[in-house]
């Protein structure tokens, strides 16, 4: 899950003029609704890996990154499903498979965006 962060100082000075209140909000809204669903998701069996992308306003320049959320689902006693970051040893090579073709598609991706030498 990522971390809206704002810059006190900033937010302060942004915030404090009225009719950039609006702006803000619909702002925010419009960061929490590109979160709400990755780039990419890789599975193998109960274990999956999903990319996704992150920006970051730091002195006033937009940086893009991507990070990647790890998961493994399972069925409690009582039949509801439920998520963890624990693994059992048997989970390890499923583990070892989307967490490589999470980085392969965070490199891949990397490198188109890059101009060729």
């Amino acid at each position: 899950m990522k971390i809206l962060r704002i810059h006190l100082k900033s937010f302060r000075d942004f915030y404090a003029k009225p009719f950039l209140k609006a702006h803000l909000r619909e702002s925010i809204n419009n960061e929490v609704n590109d979160m709400s669903h990755p780039e990419q998701k890789f599975s193998a069996g109960a274990v999956s890996a999903s990319v996704w992308a992150n920006e970051n306003t730091v002195d006033g320049k937009v940086i893009k990154n991507q990070s990647v959320t790890f998961q493994k689902r399972y069925k409690d006693a009582d039949g509801q499903w439920k998520s963890s970051s624990s693994l059992m040893d048997r989970d390890l090579p499923n583990a070892m498979v989307v967490l490589a073709k999470a980085y392969e598609f965070m490199k891949l991706r990397v490198s188109d965006l890059q101009p060729a030498e």
